[in-house]
């Protein structure tokens, strides 16, 4: 589903760039019914945009996560446009003349650049057998098992690049690990990964919300809320928040609401 729902708004781009071609095989045969077919395209996306822009006024309303998740969806999709295959070939070009440690890490880079995790993992593995304290190859080696959905087997090489480098990545590392002990049902370890990360690289929007969730999962509402709060706070003028930032947002302010006013 999470796939599916990443390529939605490459898919829609597809089909409206596809129907002139169709219309122009349909009027080579009957123009007539070609008319016909524009006319009831027509009516047809009208009749859509009325009631999907009901919907989504009242999705918004009950739900006010609903538009700035679908801020996020466009922008995830927007993405998958600009993709450029053109590091990856070049990274695999270099391989064929000299294989090492680096030019497999960079591949593997490449490779999850334009969301390919498949072709990312083998040249990560192999990039930590030729060298195994390359720190970077860990980190990377765990953004792209979480790439595939194996959070599980993501914990060992985040840890590792933890325990070695804790501000690996701006502390990305730190905050992947706690997500990865979330989704394998470690709260209580995940609640420690993220307050330690909010200490040490004060946090952002996602993060206070996820261990918001880890806190309320373990009974502590008065951690969960203080963390919600932080996460729900009103953002400056500028710089505007992104879409991931605004959706969490949204988030934190519906379970602090939920969770109502301290006892």
């Amino acid at each position: 589903m999470r796939w599916s729902l990443r390529a939605l708004p490459l898919g829609l781009l597809w089909l409206a760039g596809l129907f002139p071609v169709a219309l122009w095989f349909i009027d080579r045969g009957s123009p007539l019914l070609a008319v016909q077919t524009v006319l009831t395209t027509g009516a047809a996306l009208r009749t859509a945009l009325l009631w999907g822009g009901a919907g989504a006024l009242v999705l918004a309303l009950l739900y006010p996560p609903f538009l700035p998740g679908a801020r996020l969806l466009l922008a995830a999709g927007v993405d998958r446009l600009r993709y450029d295959r053109g590091p990856l070939l070049r990274a695999l070009g270099e391989l064929r003349h000299l294989e090492t440690a680096a030019r497999h890490l960079e591949a593997g880079r490449a490779a999850l650049a334009i969301d390919d995790p498949t072709a990312a993992l083998p040249h990560l593995v192999r990039a930590i057998e030729l060298e195994p304290q390359i720190v970077a190859a860990h980190y990377q080696l765990g953004v792209c098992l979480v790439a595939m959905g194996h959070a599980d087997r993501a914990i060992a090489p985040l840890r590792h690049v933890v325990e070695r480098e804790p501000g690996h990545a701006f502390g990305g590392a730190m905050l992947l690990l706690g997500r990865c002990l979330m989704r394998t049902h470690d709260l209580r370890a995940a609640a420690d990964v993220l307050a330690r990360h909010a200490r040490e690289h004060g946090g952002n929007r996602k993060s206070h919300f996820w261990l918001g969730q880890c806190l309320l999962a373990v009974g502590d509402r008065d951690g969960a809320r203080a963390a919600f709060a932080v996460a729900a706070q009103k953002p400056p003028a500028r710089p505007r928040l992104t879409a991931d930032e605004a959706f969490h947002r949204a988030r934190a302010r519906v379970r602090l609401w939920r969770l109502g006013a301290p006892r």
